[in-house]
């Protein structure tokens, strides 16, 4: 189980188990959920999984797992309940956010898991007229306003191209803001500041924090609001070296060997209709060798995978990574049902120090992906996304 975050700005999450059972893991960095079930564990578990960003916000998300017999006709199936048919090919594995609040931005991203490669269309069988989806990608999104408070029903449809189909039934509270209750803290995302969620716009990309000198930067600022808007762009603060076009949020540029060392940007988007968002965030320039700025050149000293750059990217991205040792290495792309997509690294032999490979993801859909890096008995997994 892939867990979604929705959030404004980048930052630093951790991913913890607060209940589950012994056989149930999760991917600190990223999120994944990953478990295998023996037939003694038959049964009903409750889970609790529990998220924090750096800058101290945390949301906690509780579910209940059921599991059925291997001989059961689902062997081997994700199971959920309350759903429309056996969907014993494909089902919807996520689970909505649980509170929506007036005038305040709403969204779900829809997570489906099918067997094989195939296309998928998402509709609202039923739900309130301010709330709409994504047929292409199930992102759902929703802006209620203060008339619009009380309990509403949604359902969900996704039909696959071969002919199965499966619906997703729930129930969508909308709160007036500041509103206290049971429920008020069940939203699981992370928290974003009242500025920013009151805007009707979120900046939802995570920025390009690293570049090299005399080597071309970019980052596409993506962003999303409930409705189609007149979007301008604009660099409140950055290098001399840095510019933004104005329309599409492309922010480039060059630098040189005088710009090396950290740099602040911040990035502003604005509205037809006066909405604003913001983004700040740091960009490390170093040598193309990679060693920053007044640094030396030890041999390393530990296993790393880092972030890849551009991020998002469209369609080849640079994955960097570190080896303390020799070591026989793979890198695998999966996406967010866990379904391996991509193998552009395969137990090659490597030694230690410093190495990099460029992805292409030209046959792959625009989405949330993720790259995990085997060197040994080290592994570490890490997001990324492809925007078409």
């Amino acid at each position: 189980y892939q867990i979604i975050l929705l959030a404004a700005q980048h930052d630093e999450y951790k991913f913890k188990l607060l209940t589950a059972p012994a056989w149930i893991d999760i991917d600190h960095s990223s999120g994944l959920v990953i478990g295998k079930p023996e037939n003694k564990h038959v049964g009903s578990y409750k889970i609790a999984i529990r998220v924090e960003s750096g800058s101290g916000a945390h949301d906690i998300q509780e579910y209940e797992l059921t599991v059925f017999k291997g001989n059961n006709e689902r062997e081997g199936k994700p199971f959920a309940s309350k759903r429309s048919i056996d969907s014993s090919a494909k089902l919807i594995v996520s689970q909505p956010n649980k509170l929506a609040v007036a005038d305040e931005l709403y969204a779900y991203q829809v997570v489906v898991f099918t067997e094989k490669a195939e296309q998928i269309k998402y509709r609202l069988e039923k739900a309130p007229s301010w709330m709409e989806i994504n047929g292409t990608n199930g992102l759902v999104i929703a802006k209620p306003s203060a008339g619009d408070t009380g309990v509403h029903e949604v359902a969900i449809r996704v039909d696959a191209a071969s002919g199965i189909f499966d619906t997703q039934r729930f129930e969508l509270p909308v709160h007036r803001k500041g509103q206290k209750g049971k429920d008020a803290a069940l939203s699981f995302r992370p928290s974003v500041s009242d500025k920013k969620r009151d805007s009707g716009i979120l900046i939802v990309s995570d920025p390009v924090t690293v570049a090299s000198v005399e080597a071309p930067y970019k980052y596409q600022v993506i962003t999303f609001a409930t409705t189609a808007t007149n979007l301008k762009f604009k660099l409140k603060s950055a290098p001399s070296w840095l510019r933004i076009n104005g329309e599409s949020g492309l922010i480039f540029g060059k630098p040189d060997i005088s710009d090396a060392g950290k740099h602040s940007v911040k990035v502003t988007v604005e509205t037809a209709e006066e909405a604003t968002a913001s983004q700040s965030y740091d960009i490390n320039v170093s040598f193309k060798s990679g060693k920053p700025v007044g640094s030396s050149s030890p041999a390393p000293h530990s296993f790393a995978l880092n972030q890849n750059y551009p991020n998002p990217f469209n369609p080849t991205t640079r994955i960097d990574f570190t080896l303390a040792e020799n070591r026989v290495v793979s890198i695998t792309v999966f996406d967010v049902t866990g379904r391996v997509v991509a193998k552009p690294l395969q137990r090659k032999v490597l030694e230690a120090g410093r190495h990099s490979i460029d992805f292409d993801g030209s046959q792959l859909s625009g989405g949330v992906y993720f790259y995990s890096l085997q060197a040994g008995a080290f592994k570490s997994t890490r997001r990324m996304m492809l925007v078409k």
